[in-house]
């Protein structure tokens, strides 16, 4: 183990310098960092031995480039290849100096956890420990642990840099009305994970609403992915008609991992969200893109305009201002219950100017609405 820890010193040592070190200089660092000790002539020279065959190891054990004095190698000898990106290069005189090659450097960290790491696990335990799968959250459990320790000790400390103010400091929020997430068996989500990370087909016994209350339905699924959409978090899958079907993983009762296999090369998960198909259409039949034109009042110290502009409802999204008082926006959108509170909800600063069948579909709800306060 001491020599395990001595050669990732090295490497260590190494990756954090740009300039080639000799030989002598890397033992003079083991000797500075206690992991060689430091003695008498015969003793030293028994040491650079010592870090000389660790250098011949990490450069790739290769035969013969120390049989000879190292001082007296060849400088144009070919240089072995590596796992580690070791290499050397010539020295002052006949004397060689390593450096790792920087299009081929590794890190190696193994001493204590620095605190901007210990905040990225942290703010990984805060925000994704409720989404990662089992046997990953078991394998980084102790990093967790470090991470809180580390944290803690910053807190403590008369430092500028109190990394655990950061974690506590960071949240998501739902904007709008907020809703409870409801909880979910991770058990299930651990073997949906399996699957997908196997191509292996599930077995998914579901929760669905029934007029006399709720009852259970199975499914055989090919899982594709999951889908974060607070508060909800979404299965999106394959039914065996080869039809896309999505499954609310707090409604799921059980789920069993089956034998088959499934191919999946040319799905993707983000294209798949992109062309929309996880929106709630207003009527399923009609799927179209319309070009929307809506005018929006503008108020005195109003962000809305400003709001519309930074995170636009898509790429085609144009905002023209027509006078101090009024912006026209113009979006290809379809036609979903997501587009249409999305409209409602800027109540009577906004105006369908085009199309006609949206306007309709604005004019259908307020009527609806109105009369249940008459």
């Amino acid at each position: 183990m001491q020599t395990f820890v001595r050669r990732l010193a090295i490497l260590d040592y190494l990756r954090r310098t740009t300039v080639p070190r000799s030989t002598e200089a890397i033992l003079a660092h083991l000797q500075d960092q206690g992991y060689l000790e430091e003695s008498g002539e015969q003793r030293r020279n028994s040491q650079l031995r010592v870090v000389q065959r660790d250098l011949k190891f990490l450069l790739g054990d290769d035969p013969g480039f120390f049989d000879a004095d190292p001082a007296e190698a060849d400088d144009e000898l070919e240089e072995p290849l590596n796992p580690f990106g070791l290499r050397s290069v010539p020295a002052a005189g006949k004397g060689r100096a390593w450096m790792l090659d920087p299009l081929d450097r590794q890190r190696f960290d193994f001493e204590k956890m620095p605190g901007y790491l210990a905040v990225a696990f942290a703010m990984t335990a805060k925000h994704l420990s409720n989404l990662l799968p089992q046997s990953t959250l078991n394998e980084m459990t102790a990093f967790f642990a470090e991470a809180e320790r580390v944290l803690q000790r910053s807190e403590r400390k008369l430092a500028p840099q109190h990394y655990l103010r950061l974690r506590d400091s960071i949240e998501f929020y739902q904007r709008g009305q907020s809703l409870e997430s409801p909880d979910f068996d991770m058990r299930w989500l651990d073997t949906i994970y399996q699957a997908i990370i196997r191509a292996q087909q599930i077995e998914l016994v579901y929760s669905v609403s029934a007029s006399n209350g709720s009852t259970t339905k199975t499914y055989r699924l090919s899982p594709l992915g999951v889908v974060l959409m607070l508060p909800k978090l979404y299965l999106v899958s394959l039914n065996e008609a080869g039809e896309f079907r999505h499954f609310l993983l707090h409604r799921i009762r059980r789920v069993e991992l089956l034998r088959e296999n499934f191919a999946d090369e040319d799905f993707s998960l983000q294209a798949y969200l992109d062309a929309g198909h996880m929106d709630v259409f207003i009527d399923d039949s009609d799927r179209g893109d319309y070009d929307l034109v809506l005018a929006i009042k503008r108020q005195q110290g109003d962000k809305l305009i400003e709001d519309l502009s930074d995170y636009p409802l898509n790429a085609t999204q144009s905002v023209t201002l027509e006078s101090a008082s009024e912006a026209i926006v113009r979006v290809r959108v379809r036609r979903t219950i997501q587009l249409r509170n999305w409209i409602l909800s800027l109540g009577s600063r906004a105006t369908v100017l085009q199309p006609e069948i949206i306007r309709q579909d604005i004019r259908s709800v307020l009527t609806a609405s109105l009369q249940n306060y008459n």
